[in-house]
């Protein structure tokens, strides 16, 4: 039986910033390293001033280097999305947390330029319960994000058991993707592509044997 050829582009990345006493007054750097098939698509991602850039920062320079394994990359669903938004949203979270803001707020201030954007983002928020009381272990984190014309943004509440065991309880999800068309087969497409998500994310992999991988099919996967 024949097997997939091609793989998911490997991808990494490293952003480093710096916080003035103003949050809109920040530069910001990213740098990537990865493979020949997602190159095209992350230079046009990050391409200031594309929406694919949710924010305004005074100063953004953006590189990267190719690093091309004996693995052959393919296209993942998503395309550059996946990894793209990764890394934008955890590390503005985490320039919220070091400059000990709501990560709403901070947000808010950066997307002044992004009216679209931000509105998804609020609505997601508002009806996802953003600053209300969450139960002992239960936290919830925001993300948004513009990819094949629609802005999408969403809101998440998530708990860690004692154990460490984590439990996806509910996500709101907002999008703008102009006129619609089939309003149903947007939401069909939205609700999917989390489900597709969490699942890569929690459940699914592919194992390597003897240097090739061992399932071949959805019998064996």
């Amino acid at each position: 039986m024949e097997r997939v050829v091609t793989y998911r582009p490997l991808c990494c990345a490293t952003a480093r910033t710096r916080l003035r006493s103003s949050a809109d007054q920040c530069k910001k750097r990213p740098e990537l390293a990865l493979s020949a098939y997602a190159r095209r698509f992350e230079r046009q991602a990050f391409a200031a001033p594309h929406p694919a850039i949710s924010y305004a920062f005074d100063n953004l320079t953006i590189d990267h280097a190719m690093r091309n394994t004996h693995v052959p990359p393919g296209f993942w669903r998503g395309v550059n999305a996946n990894q793209n938004a990764i890394y934008m949203e955890c590390f503005v979270d985490e320039m919220a947390h070091a400059s000990n803001q709501d990560a709403l707020a901070l947000r808010q201030k950066l997307m002044v330029k992004n009216p679209k954007g931000w509105a998804v983002l609020k609505a997601a928020a508002d009806q996802g319960g953003w600053g209300k009381p969450t139960p002992k272990g239960t936290g919830r984190g925001l993300a948004v994000f513009y990819c094949f014309g629609a802005y999408i943004a969403a809101c998440a509440e998530v708990s860690v058991s004692a154990s460490g065991k984590l439990t996806v309880k509910r996500i709101v999800a907002a999008t703008d993707s102009g006129h619609a068309v089939n309003p149903k087969q947007i939401a069909h497409q939205v609700e999917g592509s989390f489900v597709y998500g969490l699942g890569a994310l929690l459940h699914q992999e592919c194992t390597v044997k003897d240097g090739r991988i061992e399932q071949d099919n959805f019998t064996t996967y």
